[in-house]
């Protein structure tokens, strides 16, 4: 079972070999690199990481299958792999590949909950609006991929899609440092 520390990572819609993102978030053609590249200069193989969906995207090459090309990559990821699943992941594909599904799009719980008391978190795929009660003066967020470079609907919504960290993965603690900052706004 997933526990989140200020030590836990996050990430959200790698996409990784889908190259129509490219042109449809402005991606750097070298995306793939650089997210694998800061990936592992900043986790370490006892990690905890939690994607929050859409790892990969991918159509077969000439050369390799979709799956084989993420196969080819996975084992160069470190940590300890958590995800919820997205709207382009395959859940028997990704449990089969070593990750941990705790919630996603298509499956119940939709959403993974945390909360310390005074800040409750709703971690999803896409973000969520009518399906939760959201304020951020009370704590109450929803932290969140799905909309890549888009800015965040409502100051109780964050994304953190790549677009939104510079391709490299975060800590649960910079998440919270955001948090109590929009709490004080």
């Amino acid at each position: 079972m997933l526990e989140i520390k200020k030590e836990t990572w996050f990430i959200s819609d790698p996409h990784l070999f889908h190259d129509k993102i490219i042109k449809y978030c402005d991606r750097p053609t070298n995306y793939h690199e650089l997210i694998i590249i800061n990936w592992n200069q900043l986790v370490l193989p006892e990690d905890d990481i939690v994607c929050l969906g859409d790892m990969f995207l991918a159509k077969s090459n000439k050369y390799l299958t979709a799956k084989e090309q993420f196969l080819d990559i996975l084992p160069l990821l470190r940590g300890n792999k958590y995800l919820i699943l997205g709207n382009h992941n395959k859940k028997k594909f990704l449990e089969s590949c070593g990750f941990t599904i705790i919630a996603g799009d298509g499956i119940k719980p939709k959403w993974y909950i945390w909360s310390d008391g005074k800040i409750l978190i709703y971690f999803s795929h896409r973000y969520l609006s009518d399906e939760v009660y959201l304020n951020h003066k009370q704590g109450i967020f929803n932290v969140h991929g799905h909309r890549h470079e888009k800015e965040d609907i409502s100051p109780a919504h964050i994304n953190i899609s790549v677009e939104q960290t510079m391709y490299r993965p975060i800590r649960f603690g910079e998440i919270l440092e955001e948090i109590k900052r929009r709490m004080n706004k």
